[in-house]
């Protein structure tokens, strides 16, 4: 977790930036205010700000070096890094180490995070980073606050390495459909008599969009709609449709032409009102969820 992006971020800084501060970079101990024969740097985060939970409760990612999704804490780190000279060197050191620090955190794959990246899996993954401030000691007094350096700040998401992945059913497809205009006849139903001949029907539908969303992002084919007939009380209607071609059970499958949708009803032999159902094809050849109903009173 961020104990594993100290320790990366330390020996990053570390390989990365030039003599006479290549190797002098550390985690933070108790004892990191004694001076040696060469300079060091020490960091460790001070102040950690958990990012609150947005809608859908737990944040879980698909996190590098991890096979599946996890549960994951989203928090601003807060690092210091500080710069001690050598002990017969001076101020002027401590800024050579802060501008070098500053010149090589301004680099991009810093600043995204990308610099950060190794294989396996490291326990955290940094989205932004960037310096907020820097201190330099001009007293010089051994005893300051706060030691020469700079504050990090980097944003980005943690997790105890080695945690096992989400559990529970894989959801496989996800079916996205819409329409964005409300369904009309193209003309008037014309008085409908029973025994009589059929009637041309025609729907149109001005926007008709569907989409399949499985692991390869396909389209599902859908420029067509889906019909039926039923009664009032739910049962199947007694009249017959045609056109298009056959779905399951008495669907009828309509493809959409220049926006309409065309096929034919034929009434039944007795007086009885009945409902035309026009909706989206299920990806299954029957009818999913239904659009509008025109009613159809058979005289």
């Amino acid at each position: 977790m961020i104990s594993d992006f100290e320790t990366r971020l330390a020996t990053l800084l570390g390989t990365q930036l030039p003599l006479p501060f290549t190797g002098t970079v550390a985690r933070a101990a108790d004892n990191d205010t004694a001076h040696g024969s060469e300079p060091r740097i020490y960091l460790g985060a001070y102040k950690i700000d958990a990012e609150p939970k947005g809608f859908g409760g737990n944040r879980s990612v698909e996190a590098p070096g991890v096979s599946d999704r996890i549960r994951v804490l989203s928090a601003t780190v807060y690092v210091n890094i500080n710069v001690l000279p050598a002990n017969n060197e001076d101020r002027r050191q401590q800024l050579q180490g802060i501008e070098q620090l500053r010149y090589l955190l301004d680099d991009e794959s810093f600043q995204t995070g990308a610099a950060l990246i190794d294989t396996g899996d490291q326990g955290f993954r940094i989205d932004r980073m960037g310096v907020l401030d820097s201190v330099i000691d001009v007293s010089n007094a051994p005893n300051s606050d706060r030691p020469p350096g700079i504050t990090l700040v980097a944003e980005g998401v943690f997790w105890p390495i080695g945690v096992s992945g989400e559990t529970g059913v894989v959801i496989d497809e996800m079916r996205i459909r819409g329409v964005l205009v409300d369904l009309q006849l193209g003309s008037p139903l014309p008085a409908i008599s029973a025994g009589g001949s059929a009637i041309n029907i025609e729907v149109r539908v001005p926007k008709l969009s569907a989409h399949r969303l499985g692991g390869d992002g396909s389209s599902l084919d859908f420029n067509r709609i889906a019909i039926d007939l039923i009664q009032a009380g739910g049962q199947a209607g007694t009249g017959s449709l045609a056109g298009g071609s056959a779905g399951t059970g008495s669907v009828r499958l309509i493809d959409i032409v220049s926006d309409t949708a065309a096929f034919s009803y034929t009434p039944p032999a007795e007086p009885i009102t009945e409902f035309l159902q026009v909706g989206y094809e299920d990806g299954e050849n029957g009818l999913g969820k239904v659009i509008k109903q025109f009613r159809l009173e058979v005289g």
